[in-house]
């Protein structure tokens, strides 16, 4: 994975990841948010959405309706798309997700939010 500093990220983009990072950690203070997709390969278009992997300990139902709510606010004040993936950490480094695309794209395009 990338580093925050290896992306050409415009200050607002800088900005924007901070604070989704902040919203998630506020309901889940352990978890790892990492930015992935078509705007972290630096592709960006007018439809671009902000594809972010959220990695938590002990997920459930309601964590994730916890966060996709605070997210969702995020989204309306600041007129953006995000499509978060939440999933347990466990999951992530077990076999099922090892061999599954997202996680190579992740590896390969992903970054963690510092």
């Amino acid at each position: 994975m990338k580093s925050f500093d290896d992306l050409n990220l415009s200050k607002k983009e800088k900005l924007m990841l901070r604070a989704i990072k902040e919203a998630v950690q506020r309901i889940a203070p352990a978890s790892e948010v990492v930015f992935f997709g078509s705007r972290a390969r630096g592709e960006v278009a007018p439809e671009s959405d902000w594809d972010i992997l959220i990695l938590a300990d002990n997920v459930t139902y309601e964590l994730k309706d916890e966060i996709c709510a605070a997210l969702y606010d995020l989204e309306l004040e600041r007129e953006i798309i995000i499509n978060p993936l939440i999933l347990d950490k466990r999951e992530w480094t077990s076999g099922l997700y090892l061999h599954h695309p997202i996680h190579r794209n992740v590896e390969r395009e992903g970054m963690v939010i510092r």
